[in-house]
């Protein structure tokens, strides 16, 4: 990310703090924010932590959050609430050339190999970077695809973050 990146698709955008990160360090990129923003997730989802905290009796909209907390960036992100590989079938459609795909949406295999799959073939110019190597599902899937498509190899920093090539250091 830099002055120069000018779109990024971000899969998996939550209440927004990677989207906030991302419009930081690229200041004239467009971001597509993608996520479903089910509220169900809270409770379904993260579970019990967050029926004994009380948050089930909170009333607020995950989508209507979002929207909130990026109201003075409403010129640069694009919410597209929809499902991820969906979204990145009806971007790469209407001509969308990201610099940069940052996967952070499902956590599982199967719906991590969906997004990194479709990411890397509607996208091949683009950089696949994505967030949570520590899940298992996440790293057989990167892998599966770095395989099947014969990117770069995967560099891992921290456990955590993970891009297909090398990185440049400072």
């Amino acid at each position: 990310l830099s002055p120069e990146t000018k779109c990024v698709i971000e899969l998996g955008s939550y209440l927004g703090l990677s989207t906030r990160f991302i419009c930081h360090h690229a200041p004239n990129a467009k971001v597509f924010a993608v996520d479903l923003w089910d509220n169900k997730f809270l409770l379904e989802e993260l579970g019990h932590n967050y029926n004994r905290s009380g948050a089930h009796k909170l009333k607020f909209d995950l989508y209507e959050t979002f929207l909130s907390n990026h109201w003075e960036l409403r010129e640069q992100v694009v919410p597209v609430r929809m499902l991820t590989w969906e979204a990145l079938a009806l971007l790469a459609e209407a001509g969308v050339e990201p610099d940069m795909v940052y996967v952070d949406a499902g956590h599982d295999y199967e719906p991590a190999l969906k997004d990194i799959r479709t990411a890397v073939r509607l996208f091949p110019k683009a950089r696949i970077v994505g967030d949570d190597w520590d899940y298992e599902g996440v790293r057989r899937a990167a892998v599966e695809v770095r395989d099947e498509f014969g990117t770069p190899p995967i560099h891992v920093q921290d456990f955590k973050c993970w891009s297909f090539g090398e990185v440049a250091q400072p």
